[in-house]
């Protein structure tokens, strides 16, 4: 089989190629349209599905030819795969190509184009300068808290425990910056047990942090209803369940 092109090859690849062919929703619609415009009338074992699988690997692979699309439809591992294998001759794929309607793979063209039109990347480049330089002025403001657990092999579960008994681990408590999206503290935790005895040591001096805004999830801190005597706002509690800004 000839090879699929490099930046294709996650694509192309079987166990990915479904959502390839879904395409997040934007394709979901296929079989309606190979419906309402009469695409497999008379098929002939040429049906929408396979052939639309099909023009998308060839899109993927060193395939170009009509002959080369009958050959791989009917021999290569990958047609088969994805779903695109089909038992037809180079005339009767080539009459499907010449014959069948357009209008289908035009329209889904245009829905894809819809969906990426709709990224939020492509959304973002339509803002003005100043609408940029406020959200890098906002963003330089954000510091991020998280934590991730690190999977270790079994042999040292000793003095880094996982959850479980057999497995051994650790955590990393990180600070990140927004803007830039550096890692501005690092803290090497036991990975069981609450995030929040470590979350002081994380934030520092606040007084020094003027402006700052810190965004930080459920793991640190939590809200509850405040309690004390004239209080009837929200009170934020570390998970400990000792107050901290009222």
């Amino acid at each position: 089989m000839k090879e699929v092109k490099v930046e294709y090859r996650k694509l192309a690849n079987p166990r990915k190629f479904n959502e390839t062919v879904e395409g997040n929703g934007a394709l979901a619609n296929q079989n309606a349209l190979a419906e309402r415009f009469g695409y497999d009338w008379h098929a002939r074992r040429l049906f929408f599905e396979s052939h639309f699988r099909g023009h998308l690997l060839m899109q993927m692979t060193a395939y170009t030819s009509t002959r080369d699309h009958q050959w791989a439809a009917q021999n290569a591992p990958l047609f088969a795969a994805a779903g695109a294998a089909v038992e037809v001759s180079v005339s009767g794929l080539a009459k499907g190509n010449r014959e069948r309607p357009i209008e289908p793979l035009v329209i889904l063209l245009q829905q894809v184009m819809d969906a990426v039109a709709r990224l939020p990347h492509r959304r973002l480049r339509a803002l003005d300068k100043g609408t940029w330089q406020g959200i890098v002025t906002l963003l330089s403001r954000i510091e991020l808290f998280d934590a991730t657990t690190l999977k270790l092999p079994p042999k040292p579960r000793e003095w880094a425990p996982g959850t479980n008994e057999d497995e051994a681990a650790l955590k990393l408590q990180l600070r990140i910056d927004g803007g830039r999206g550096d890692f501005k503290k690092i803290l090497l935790t036991p990975a069981p047990g609450l995030d929040a005895p470590y979350f002081e040591d994380l934030l520092g001096d606040l007084e020094e942090q003027e402006g700052q805004i810190f965004v930080f999830d459920g793991g640190y801190w939590r809200w509850a209803k405040c309690r004390t005597p004239g209080c009837t706002g929200l009170v934020l509690l570390a998970d400990g369940g000792w107050p901290v800004i009222v």
